[in-house]
């Protein structure tokens, strides 16, 4: 038997998904399952199969696992968007949706999806999408701008601070502008609040290695 890596594994249930097979997918994610019970893409891929067989109580528990791992996972927003939708939870919905947007600012799939929600609440779709706060927080981010970033963030999460998503966010932000201190600091709160969370147990490792190092 051929062998064959669980990224290109992954890609062929990603096609069992386009082609609508969705059984066979969530089938072989099963089976990865069962011998990497921690690998992170198949949760995401049984969860989009059982979103489209409209299996919504199990893709919800599938997308909240993913992101007790990953909270910046943007199909896994999308995927609660489209099921709080379903449920005619529309607030919820658009909550969602927009923080997939913060994540891929640039995915035309995701601009269309958020304009269709907030066409509905407003009675007219906006001609652009604007930008929320998170979503510049992140440009800041991506552009190295980790001041401002940092700054933005902290001052999102003292509105909201169960947003793990921010969380993580200020976490790399500090990360890599060399505040380690204060990057500690918020990588052992968010492991409080996602004891999973990869990110979060990445950043420690570098700091406490670069400690020992440092010896």
């Amino acid at each position: 038997m051929a062998e064959i890596t669980l990224s290109d594994y992954c890609d062929e249930i990603e096609a069992l998904i386009e082609q609508e097979a969705y059984d066979e997918a969530i089938a072989h994610c099963r089976h990865i399952l069962e011998h990497y019970p921690k690998y992170l893409p198949a949760y995401q891929l049984m969860g989009k199969a059982a979103l489209e067989k409209e299996l919504d109580e199990e893709a919800v528990d599938l997308f909240r696992r993913v992101l007790s791992v990953n909270p910046e996972d943007f199909v896994s927003y999308v995927g609660l968007s489209i099921i709080q939708d379903r449920a005619g939870a529309l607030p919820e919905a658009i909550w969602h949706m927009e923080r997939a947007f913060e994540l891929a600012p640039d995915n035309e799939v995701i601009l269309e999806e958020l304009r269709t929600l907030y066409a509905r609440r407003d009675g007219k779709a906006p001609e652009r999408v604007p930008l929320t706060r998170g979503a510049l927080a992140r440009l800041y981010l991506r552009g190295h701008l980790y001041d401002r970033a940092i700054e933005e963030l902290r001052t999102l999460l003292g509105d909201s601070p169960d947003r793990v998503d921010l969380q993580a966010a200020l976490l790399e932000a500090l990360w890599r502008d060399g505040r380690r201190i204060e990057a500690e600091a918020v990588a052992l709160d968010l492991l409080e609040r996602l004891p999973h969370c990869l990110k979060a147990h990445l950043v420690l490792g570098d700091l406490w290695n670069f400690d020992g190092q440092s010896e």
